[in-house]
């Protein structure tokens, strides 16, 4: 059934003109471009086309990647999610040295249209907060903590009055990317302005963010 489901350039002429749509990321994570992401990770491309994709392996159109120029022969990997027209394919990376890469991943369809994508992605030598934000705020009951790590961390978020005295502590452990910690106070607040914050800390790596979150009354 797969052979005849997977032959290219024979038979009736196809309107197709487009190759597959093909989507990367990185397992276990939700990634965008430029994300941080673990030092060994596995990227993941998710393959789709209507006329289907070309896992023949025959010679130039195999499903390939290239990460910082070193190329990797996927095809042997893919796997089909439902039937043969969209599917992934993943590839281990280990031992990613600190600073940015760049993934490129080539795949055909069985009309042996050829499409591509590109992601960059980077690998930080310590533990690094960016992007500290707490939605809503102001708040009134209840507000969440977001923030993107570039490693796994365990997580303390503290709150504070603008006098120093602590409110409350939060407590975790943060994933690579982009992070939530929902916080709902033990007890009512007082209006006013407080701050909070983002303490991170992984094998001996720390990194803080202050902010400051309104409460309405």
């Amino acid at each position: 059934v797969l052979d005849s489901l997977f032959v290219g350039g024979t038979g009736e002429v196809s309107v197709d003109r487009e190759g597959p749509r093909i989507r990367i990321g990185f397992e276990g994570q939700e990634f965008m471009d430029g994300d941080f992401v673990p030092p060994s990770c596995v990227l993941v491309a998710e393959l789709e086309d209507e006329s289907g994709i070309n896992i023949t392996g025959e010679l130039g159109h195999d499903i390939e990647a290239w990460v910082d120029g070193r190329n990797y022969k996927l095809t042997d990997s893919f796997v089909a999610q439902g039937d043969y027209r969209r599917g992934k394919v993943r590839l281990l990376l280990e031992g990613l040295r600190p600073g940015l890469h760049r993934a490129v991943v080539k795949a055909w369809d069985i009309f042996n249209n050829r499409s591509k994508a590109e992601v960059t992605f980077r690998v930080a030598g310590k533990v690094e907060i960016s992007d500290v934000l707490c939605y809503p705020n102001p708040m009134d009951r209840e507000t969440t903590f977001t923030f993107v790590l570039s490693g796994p961390a365990h997580v303390r978020i503290r709150i504070y009055t603008l006098s120093g005295r602590l409110v409350d502590t939060l407590e975790g452990e943060g994933r690579v990317g982009f992070n939530t910690f929902p916080w709902r106070p033990k007890r009512p607040l007082a209006g006013g302005v407080y701050i909070f914050k983002v303490e991170a800390e992984a094998e001996g790596s720390k990194a803080s963010c202050v902010e400051k979150l309104a409460v309405y009354r």
